[in-house]
């Protein structure tokens, strides 16, 4: 088979046991393994982090589609998705200081999480939208911390607040009803650009123009300096390098669930 799709398709299968992922990937061939000019800017090193966070949004938006169509007892709360994707980043991203800074936000429950996030799977749309549009306020604070972090080391002003406005997604240019008059995010509207860029619907084929991809993640709050073409999906990120250790965490939570409710049973 080709590619990461079939991988996804069998995904209950795999996350049964470690032996029936291991057979399901030895039967797996990838149709590329490096990064893409867009998310490597060159440097193949450099392709992990703008792979990740696309991940992260792909998962976040696809919770509340999943969500629509799944009955109560097997819909996914948005908080318990959320810790899933707080532990991956400590377990996965190898960059320390940018680990600590996610973990910190997540932890000390920035931009609210804390409260708009919820366990209980019974809630409406407009609340499970909450994990997307949460993850998207951390997204655009790491890319303002890294702005401002750059012009530090540089020993150059701090940046002026149309240049803070540059480095937060989705920009005005691309998402003109997502901005209000007074500069704040209108939720709904980022919540419609998001599920069009990354929901099962909109996140096709060279769906990501240019504008977009240079858009996705800032390297140091700067958006590099290179010819941008348009990507397929299967090329704009290999996305099965960040997959399959991400099944395997959620076949340890599988056991470790499963043990907790065999537990409660005797």
């Amino acid at each position: 088979n080709l590619g990461w799709t079939p991988l996804l398709l069998k995904f209950d299968d795999v996350v049964q046991s470690e032996d029936a992922l291991r057979e399901a990937i030895e039967h797996v061939r990838f149709e590329r393994n490096d990064w893409s000019l867009a998310c490597s800017y060159g440097q193949p090193h450099k392709g992990y982090t703008c792979g990740l966070w696309a991940l992260l949004h792909i998962a976040t938006v696809g919770v509340v589609e999943t969500n629509e169509t799944q009955s109560s007892s097997k819909k996914v709360s948005t908080a318990h998705a959320a810790d899933i994707m707080r532990n991956f980043i400590e377990h996965f991203f190898d960059c320390k200081e940018c680990r600590e800074y996610f973990l910190k936000m997540y932890d000390e429950c920035f931009f609210g999480r804390c409260k708009r996030l919820s366990t209980d799977t019974s809630l409406l749309k407009e609340s499970t939208r909450e994990l997307p549009l949460w993850l998207s306020k951390a997204h655009n604070a790491v890319n303002v911390r890294l702005l401002r972090e750059r012009r530090s080391r540089e020993n150059k002003p701090m940046p002026t607040r149309e240049e803070v406005k540059s480095v937060r997604w989705p920009h005005e240019t691309e998402c003109p009803h997502c901005w209000q008059e007074d500069g704040t995010w209108d939720d709904n509207e980022v919540y419609k650009h998001l599920k069009s860029e990354y929901g099962s619907s909109g996140f096709k084929q060279s769906k990501l123009n240019k504008q977009g991809l240079e858009r996705l993640i800032t390297h140091e709050g700067e958006l590099a300096n290179i010819s941008v073409v348009e990507h397929s999906q299967s090329s704009l990120i290999p996305l099965a390098a960040l997959l399959v250790p991400g099944i395997f965490w959620l076949f340890r939570q599988k056991l470790r669930n499963d043990a907790i409710g065999r537990s409660k049973e005797r």
